[in-house]
């Protein structure tokens, strides 16, 4: 009887790896995902900035400063919540990024891979 709890323990242990590891997949598909979106938006005001720079200088007018720096404080900020995520889904995926290079490796390293730099 032992041998077949043992199994069977050893089989829940099993599944709940498994869904533990299934659950971690979906949320870094998630955060794949969100991090494109938010990039998508960022190149999608970039693109109304010149085109509300062009258009000023196309009819020779002064772009007005609110206007413009409106824009680039919605840019900043979904650069910043994009950075935010890309943080998180590096934790998800046990990997930190090295403050000197930018390269994202194991949090198992010590030094960074690319430029030696301490981690």
């Amino acid at each position: 009887m032992e041998l077949w709890e043992t199994i069977k323990d050893k089989a829940t242990d099993l599944g709940r790896s498994a869904v533990k590891e299934s659950n971690r997949m979906v949320e870094t598909v998630k955060g794949n995902f969100s991090v494109s979106e938010a990039e998508a938006v960022v190149r999608k005001l970039k693109l109304e900035l010149g085109e509300l720079v062009y258009a000023a200088y196309q009819n020779q007018e002064e772009l007005p400063a609110d206007t413009a720096m409106e824009k680039c404080k919605e840019i900043d900020a979904k650069i910043a919540e994009a950075a935010t995520m890309k943080e998180e889904l590096a934790k998800l995926k046990n990997q930190k990024k090295c403050e000197n290079c930018g390269n994202v490796t194991s949090r198992t390293y010590d030094f960074c891979p690319k430029c030696g730099h301490s981690l």
